[in-house]
């Protein structure tokens, strides 16, 4: 790893930890200005604090003062969970020391071409990875790497051109559906949304649901405190036209004080802007199912998708109108020590065709997302079956579920479109 390269990654660990303390320390500043210097000083006890003529509004502030501290709890708690799981459960794969296997290439221009057209990888850096001799395990003379079985359990999954899983060569293991590779903490992350700083780390399908849960409070508070003291001040500027005729202007009021101008200000940027923005923008993206990463860059993904037996003897002429692969691929499947090819080969024509599984290899538009199923499924995939469980940050989003043996994800119209299209009834 370069020296840039580790400078990079100390900057966003620094920062991960310091932008959450800034957070805080300005969530803290917020509640100390609106509940001493406006629902106390000037609600409360106006005359205690300078206010003389304004009378006491305990029934106005005990309310406001209720529902404030009933957002900030709802804020911080999701704030608390949220970086509780990017700490603990951050969504990463498995990243696995290199070694020299027979099955790799040790080429820049090799790895250079995986990086593009099959591991989706953000990082380039001057490090010399070993590289996947792909065409070498398709034809069966080499194994690949342990962890295939995963996907060929599955009767859907994300391919190369070749049909092989995609694979990270800097994390050295497959890539599951929707995993990307992110820079800037050198890890493969499932279902990665992005790098924020101002959660802590990483958005990934982890924590997407504590994530908007997060941004809806914060926005909601923002918005709650910001209107509040705009209308603390408006009362004050009121009062004083009404009354300055008759009184002297010393014995009203002092200045406005700036504090409550900082607070607004404060809770207009923070609140308002930028989580309610953030939180339109996530939201939506939830609710077409894709991440951020994968709505800034609309890829065209290509599919393995199992072929039955019955498909197959069936319809046989169709094999023609789309690359094919047969899993196992070799003797690392069949688990079988040989000593030559020609046993090897014997091995693999015998084994037995039950245990065999043919798949199509198709290839979606980049303006298709075969994971969409309909908006309520979606929002349900991040935020959780029940309506109670998108309200509270208990329980972990259902996409974390990979339990399916029909893919990672559900899939939806667009994907059923595909395959109509492929003339494969999927």
């Amino acid at each position: 790893m370069t020296s840039e390269r580790r400078q990079h990654l100390s900057i966003n660990k620094w920062a991960a930890r310091g932008v959450p303390t800034c957070i805080l320390a300005a969530t803290g500043y917020a509640v100390y200005v609106f509940v001493k210097k406006i629902c106390i000083e000037y609600l409360i006890e106006p005359a205690e604090n300078g206010y003389r003529l304004i009378k006491e509004r305990v029934s106005t502030a005990v309310p406001v003062l209720v529902f404030f501290f009933l957002l900030l709890v709802l804020y911080l708690s999701c704030y608390a969970r949220l970086m509780q799981t990017i700490a603990h459960n951050p969504g990463y794969t498995t990243r696995i020391p290199h070694s020299p296997p027979h099955n790799v290439e040790r080429s820049k221009e090799k790895r250079a071409r995986s990086i593009l057209s099959c591991t989706r990888s953000t990082v380039l850096d001057d490090t010399l990875y070993p590289v996947l001799n792909r065409t070498a395990i398709v034809q069966g003379k080499v194994p690949p790497p342990p962890g295939i079985e995963y996907f060929t359990r599955k009767d859907v999954f994300i391919c190369d051109a070749q049909g092989l899983p995609l694979f990270c060569d800097i994390c050295n293991n497959y890539k599951p559906d929707r995993t990307h590779h992110c820079s800037e903490v050198d890890r493969c992350v499932r279902r990665m949304d992005h790098f924020c700083p101002w959660v802590g780390g990483i958005v990934s399908e982890t924590n997407i649901k504590f994530f908007l849960q997060f941004l809806f409070y914060a926005a909601a508070w923002g918005i709650y405190t910001l209107g509040f003291s705009s209308w603390a001040i408006s009362d004050r500027i009121s009062k004083h036209n009404a009354l300055i005729l008759s009184t002297p202007r010393n014995e009203l009021f002092s200045r406005i004080d700036g504090q409550w101008i900082a607070l607004i200000a404060m809770t207009g940027l923070l609140g308002g802007l930028f989580a309610g923005g953030m939180f339109l923008t996530t939201f939506y993206n939830a609710a077409v199912n894709r991440s951020t990463n994968e709505q800034v860059v609309k890829r065209s993904y290509c599919i393995a998708v199992r072929l039955p037996q019955k498909f197959i003897e069936k319809h046989p002429s169709r094999l023609a109108n789309f690359p094919t692969i047969t899993y196992p691929l070799n003797r690392s499947i069949l688990n079988v020590t040989t000593s030559g090819r020609a046993d090897f080969d014997e091995e693999r024509n015998t084994y037995g065709r039950e245990h065999q599984r043919t798949y199509a290899i198709l290839q979606s538009k980049p303006s298709e997302n075969i994971w969409s199923v309909s908006i309520t499924q979606n929002l349900k995939s991040v935020l959780g079956e029940r309506y109670i469980d998108w309200l509270l940050p208990l329980k972990y989003p259902p996409c974390v579920r990979h339990d399916d043996p029909r893919s990672d994800y559900p899939l939806g119209p667009d994907f059923e479109h595909l395959c109509r299209e492929a003339g494969i009834r999927a």
